[in-house]
């Protein structure tokens, strides 16, 4: 899962699309690319696309949650958030999070999880710290455009 550190990161800086859909079944968290309206895997160069779904039901309690394919996702323009922090749990990154020290620097990989050989190189998340967030091993990472 992937969330905003603060409300303004969803108020007043990110571009958010919620007519991607989903090209297969995602996690919450997805890091992706956008190909004619519909989410793709991760490239080198293409733009990068996180989905971060409100779950609905039974499904708002749970911390990883998954968009099925053709569903829309809510799709926020990661690089939008330069200079910004995410929290990030353990399902949407491939290492452990236990295992990443503080300072390294992550992509999104072909998984759509984030990783230190991450395939995008268009932008990077810095691990600041290591957290719990309610109840799930979780990081703060800061988010910055490579130019």
């Amino acid at each position: 899962m992937v969330t905003f550190s603060t409300i303004e990161q969803i108020e007043h800086s990110a571009h958010n699309d919620p007519t991607v859909k989903a090209h297969a079944d995602v996690p919450n968290g997805y890091f992706f690319i956008v190909n004619n309206g519909v989410s793709a895997v991760p490239t080198a160069s293409g733009e990068l696309w996180v989905a971060i779904n409100t779950p609905l039901g039974d499904d708002r309690f749970l911390a990883e949650t998954t968009i099925k394919a053709g569903e829309r996702l809510n799709a926020y323009r990661v690089k939008d958030w330069d200079g910004k922090e995410l929290i990030v749990t353990q399902g949407s990154v491939k290492s452990e999070i236990a295992d990443l020290a503080i300072g390294a620097v992550l992509k999104a990989g072909a998984d759509g999880k984030l990783d230190a050989s991450g395939v995008n190189t268009t932008v990077t998340f810095t691990v600041v710290e290591k957290i719990n967030y309610m109840g799930a091993t979780a990081m703060r990472v800061k988010v910055a455009v490579v130019a």
